[in-house]
């Protein structure tokens, strides 16, 4: 059975069944930053486990979208020691290890890489809250102790915080030396596509397809229902994928996510596609299979009468404690699980279909499916100085008061300082501006004629604390213009090395020649003569022009 009490003044979720074990949970995830000090809380995390070196115990910590977790099995008497000293890494965070811990987190990135689930989150909320999970821990350039205390303060506190324990009883004189604080609620997450469902195209090899729902078991049941579906006809019926996937997870007390992903080979993409998008069609139109349904209901209810399903249930209570959500026990969970019928399942893929957003392989398209095509380019163009790419006439950087743009044949990138999120500041001048809907603007000396003041004026506008220093680019990593055309080098070198009067004499030289030989045809000396004129005076006025 599930309990419900309080710990040194901090709200706890514990049942004795299970392993032993035990987590801290704070309301505090990579959501709640900006992007200009994206890692912050992944840092905090890192240096407050730093103290606890190596044990003879498992323990780890975790950052999510939400949530920074840290977590620990063992015996009771090692619960308990983990448990203090991780309370006390985040009342004394190790600043003499700041510096290593970035480079740590600077080598997990670099092998971490960037997953299908990120990209979907990246369209659907840009360079903000959930969207954030897509981007590059830009804190690590240049956050320090005060940054690092402050957000310690906040957000690593008593009150910011849960305990949930298994396999034994929460011990009565436990003390945990936290800041007080306060709870700090779930932050909005506003999306940033007009409208859905929607689809974009990127280089991948995966499908992904993911919606919002309201939490609820029948969710939970059309998740699995949904997973079973997909291997029977993609991968045993079809051969189109080989590891389809299908996660649910919570976001918030009354609503959570659906992500359903598949991975066809590139010549299987299409047919890949259009079985998956008829699949999830027949759920919402109600033609499931009555004797599917049955069997994953009977799958789930196996799962929660095993005798460790509460244990495996209480980290998630401890979640819901946070989220200020009620967690059901598990009979409710029984009932609700045997009440699901095949109208809950359509409504549950109607809700998921209405708020879709489908992320395909470059090449593929999903307009004949329904789908909108997410924005690719900005609707406005910024009011400003026009600076001609060098060396390429189909693109220009237009520095207005209100923001930039980059325009180019197919179309244009406009960042309103307004709603700038981050502006990056290499050292060899090379600047770039990130919207709030995902639009982004590489400013570079190299490829524009950028003044200082044009660099200055763009630094006013943003705000400080949103500037980014960058470390230094090797040669190779500054962009250069592309070769001028041929025949534009070739007139640069002419007119550069000839001499006025060289020139003046050629152009006199093929014009009398072509006079002449207008006579000699035939033609009357009077309009020979007119049209040597004509060009001789426009050769010399050219040539005075240089």
């Amino acid at each position: 059975m599930i309990h419900y009490g309080q710990v040194d003044g901090i709200p706890t979720v514990y049942t004795e069944d299970g392993p032993v074990g035990a987590g801290l949970i704070f309301r505090v995830g990579s959501a709640d930053e900006q992007l200009a000090q994206r890692g912050i809380t992944h840092l905090v995390e890192h240096l407050a486990l730093h103290e606890l070196g190596v044990t003879d115990y498992h323990f780890n910590g975790t950052t999510g979208q939400f949530f920074t977790s840290f977590f620990t099995r063992g015996t009771p008497e090692s619960v308990v020691t983990f448990l203090q000293k991780v309370a006390a890494g985040l009342k004394n965070l190790p600043m003499d290890r700041l510096e290593i811990e970035k480079g740590v987190l600077r080598t997990e990135a670099d092998g971490r890489g960037t997953g299908i689930y990120e990209r979907i989150l990246f369209w659907r909320y840009g360079p903000q809250n959930r969207g954030l999970v897509d981007y590059l821990e830009l804190g690590l350039n240049w956050l320090g102790r005060a940054e690092l205390w402050g957000w310690a303060e906040t957000f690593f506190t008593r009150a910011n915080a849960v305990l949930w324990f298994t396999g034994m009883t929460p011990p009565s004189d436990l003390h945990l030396d936290l800041f007080s604080g306060q709870r700090q609620p779930l932050p909005a997450s506003p999306e940033i596509l007009p409208q859905t469902p929607s689809w974009a195209a990127e280089h991948s090899k995966h499908v992904g397809y993911h919606g919002i729902v309201k939490r609820s078991v029948a969710a939970t049941v059309f998740s699995t229902l949904l997973h079973r579906e997909m291997f029977r006809r993609l991968r045993q019926e079809s051969g189109y994928c080989y590891t389809p996937v299908v996660d649910y997870g919570p976001v918030n007390a009354d609503y959570a996510e659906i992500l359903a992903v598949i991975d066809p080979s590139p010549e299987q993409r299409a047919a890949a596609l259009g079985e998956f998008l008829d699949l999830l069609a027949q759920l919402r139109w109600g033609t499931t299979d009555p004797e599917a349904l049955d069997e994953v209901k009977k799958m789930l209810a196996r799962a929660q009468s095993e005798d460790d399903a509460e244990a495996g249930m209480t980290p998630s209570a401890a979640l819901d404690l946070l989220m200020g959500a009620t967690t059901p026990t598990l009979d409710e969970v029984r009932a609700e699980l045997a009440a699901v019928t095949l109208a809950d399942i359509r409504a549950v893929a109607v809700e998921l279909a209405d708020s879709a957003f489908l992320l395909v392989p470059e090449g593929s398209t999903a307009d004949w499916a329904g789908f909108v095509q997410a924005p690719l380019v900005s609707t406005e163009v910024v009011r400003g100085v026009s600076l001609p790419a060098i060396n390429n006439p189909d693109r220009s950087l237009v520095v207005g008061d209100e923001g930039v743009s980059l325009v180019g044949s197919e179309g244009a990138a406009t960042v309103a300082f307004a709603d700038c999120v981050v502006l990056l500041a290499w050292p060899d001048g090379g600047r770039a501006l990130i919207g709030a809907d995902g639009m982004g603007c590489a400013l570079e000396p190299t490829l524009y004629p950028l003044t200082r003041e044009h660099l200055a004026t763009i630094e006013r506008a943003v705000p400080q604390h949103l500037m980014v220093p960058m470390p230094a680019r090797t040669q190779d990593r500054i962009p250069v213009p592309p070769d001028p055309p041929a025949e534009s080098a070739l007139a640069a070198r002419v007119s550069k090395h000839l001499p006025r009067r060289l020139i003046i004499a050629l152009a006199f030289s093929v014009l009398l020649l072509v006079a002449l030989f207008m006579v000699s045809i035939g033609v009357p000396v009077w309009i020979a003569a007119a049209t040597f004129i004509g060009a001789l005076s426009a050769s010399l006025y050219n040539a005075r022009k240089q």
